[in-house]
């Protein structure tokens, strides 16, 4: 019980997954430097709701929310979006 409290593997599955997503509705070329008001932010709304989807299936602890953020962030900031698109988008998915 208590080592499926560190199992992180759905969760790291899940952020490459979002990132893989996100790349594809809007591509760092496009990306804005923020989300909020911005039209083309619109285009995440089906990964916000997918996110939204797998925390209600899986219970999410601080540590596994911690690991999906973190996880995200880097594969976001690897592909060359800006730091505040970043930002939005992590507290969009938090």
């Amino acid at each position: 019980m208590v080592l499926g409290w560190f199992d992180t593997r759905a969760v790291v599955a899940f952020a490459e997954e979002a990132a893989r997503d996100i790349r594809e509705a809007l591509p760092p070329a496009e990306a804005p430097k923020r989300v909020r008001g911005d039209k083309r932010a619109r285009r995440l709304e089906r990964v916000i709701a997918k996110a939204q989807r797998f925390a209600a299936d899986n219970k999410l602890n601080a540590y596994k929310k911690a690991k999906l953020l973190n996880r995200l962030r880097w594969s976001l900031s690897e592909a060359g979006y800006p730091d505040e698109f970043i930002d939005d988008i992590t507290s969009l998915l938090l």
